[in-house]
Parts: C-alpha cells; sequence; structure tokens
C-alpha cells in the first residue's frame, strides 16, 4: 500500500528555543474536571461566556484551592478579579474585546482559534506551540490569524507551528524546518528553503503552492 504523503512544515518564528529545564506533562486534574462542567452546562443549554472560558488558562498560574472557592477566601476574591482583568486584555490582543460575553460555541471557527489563542496566552507563556492554527478557515482568515502570530513574537513570545499552508508559513517565518515522509529535507530562512531544490520538488512546484 503506497504511503499517503502529507506536507510537514514546522515553522520556528525565533531560530533557537530556550529550554529553562523541566519537562511537559499531562494536564492537572481539575482542568479535565473544568471541561466535564462545561460539557454539562451546555447540554443545559447554558454555559459559560467567553471570558470565563479564557480564565481557565490564569487559574492554571494561580495558587487558591477548593478550599478557598468555597469560602469565598480574600486570596481567591483578588486571584478571580486578576483573571478577570487578566482574560479581557487577552481578549482584547486577539481581537475580540466586542464578544467576551458570547459563547464559544456561537463563535466562527476563526473566532475559536482566536480564543484558544486568548486562553494560552493567559497562562503568561514564553513558549507557544501552534499545531495548524491556520487549519479549516479561509484565506482572509488565515492573513489574519497569521498578523497575530507575528504580534505574539513582536510581544516576545517565542513561536513554533506545525503548518501546511506555505504561503502563510512563507510570510510570517524567521526559519522553517520541511519534512518529507517524515524525514528533513530543508532547514533555514523562508527565502532559502523556498529556493530548496527538494523543497521544490516535493511541495513548491507549479500549483502546488498552498
Amino acid at each position: 500500500m503506497a504511503m499517503k504523503r502529507e506536507a510537514v512544515i514546522v515553522s520556528a518564528v525565533r531560530t533557537a528555543i530556550a529550554r529553562q529545564g523541566g519537562a511537559l506533562a499531562t494536564l492537572p486534574a481539575h482542568v479535565y474536571g473544568a471541561e466535564v462542567i462545561k460539557e454539562a452546562m451546555r447540554r443545559a443549554d447554558i454555559g459559560p461566556e467567553l471570558v470565563d472560558d479564557v480564565i481557565i488558562g490564569h487559574r492554571l498560574c494561580t495558587s487558591s484551592n477548593v478550599v478557598d472557592a468555597i469560602l469565598r477566601t480574600k486570596r481567591h476574591r483578588r486571584e478571580e478579579q486578576a483573571g478577570k482583568e487578566k482574560a479581557m486584555a487577552m481578549l482584547d490582543f486577539v481581537g475580540l474585546t466586542d464578544m467576551a460575553d458570547r459563547l464559544v460555541d456561537n463563535l466562527s471557527q476563526e473566532q475559536k482559534k482566536r480564543v484558544a489563542f486568548a486562553l494560552a496566552l493567559a497562562t503568561d507563556p514564553e513558549l507557544v506551540l501552534l499545531d495548524e492554527p491556520a487549519a479549516g478557515v479561509n484565506l482572509d482568515e488565515t492573513e489574519g490569524l497569521g498578523e497575530l502570530i507575528v504580534k505574539m513574537v513582536q510581544g516576545g513570545l517565542i513561536v513554533c507551528l506545525i503548518e501546511h499552508k506555505m504561503s502563510m508559513i512563507m510570510k510570517i517565518a524567521d526559519r522553517i524546518m520541511v519534512h518529507n515522509y517524515g524525514e528533513k529535507i530543508a532547514e533555514g530562512t523562508p527565502k532559502e528553503v523556498q529556493n530548496n531544490e527538494a523543497v521544490i520538488q516535493a511541495y513548491l512546484g507549479g500549483s502546488a503552492v498552498a
């Protein structure tokens, strides 16, 4: 059986990724709990507003616990207020301030992606990993998401993404790694990759440009 060919473009918007130690781990149990609550609310035809979804990202960085939440302690109230302010700031950053009181289910695919960006940014990361952020959106929306990613980098973030839309990658990336059938065939600046014969043969020839 012939192997299905799939282009995998890894774009590091920063040439080097500084590793400060530690390891990627599974999400803590309370995150899954939050998802269960959201699902129950969805089935009841109610749900958290957009700003509440983004606050979840901030809560991953707080010190309040279940007891604080039950007793509504001063620490909990302070962190909740900070979370709301952080969430609104992140929604403003991604261009969704006017939709803060909407439900995520009522947003377009492109807007949902922006919400995901806002949630990630609410955790105050130094590195953001994105897997096909432009999948399922049209050309204009792809350009808008690309501009948002550039804005994130200009704000001091390191962004590493996997994307199949070559035109987007060539426009926003500082450095690109190209894989074909799981094997790296090129790495360099967009111009270097664009002129690489192996890349041209595999992905950029004729009408194959995304």
